[in-house]
């Protein structure tokens, strides 16, 4: 997945992780409900973390939406497009 005006690229599941770190949701309740081990959370946070080019969740969810991949309610938009 693209994030559509940075040109930074995710996997389905980071965008997915990504879309509840901006709605402020803590990696236990991420792994929950992604069905997820909270490690494996944590692994993709951080890769997030990385490729946004941030240091924190909350730096994170800044860049994500001023990027308007995210919408209201969390659900993906067009700012966010699948690649192969």
């Amino acid at each position: 997945m693209l994030l559509d005006d940075q040109g930074i690229e995710l996997t389905e599941r980071q965008a997915q992780v990504l879309v509840l770190l901006v709605q402020g949701k803590p990696n236990k309740i991420i792994s929950r409900e992604l069905g997820l081990a909270p490690g494996t959370v944590k692994i993709h946070v951080t890769a997030i973390l990385r490729k946004l080019k941030v240091s924190n969740r909350t730096q994170a969810a800044l860049a994500a939406s001023r990027s308007h991949a995210l919408a209201r309610g969390g659900a993906l938009t067009a700012g966010i497009a699948f690649t192969p």
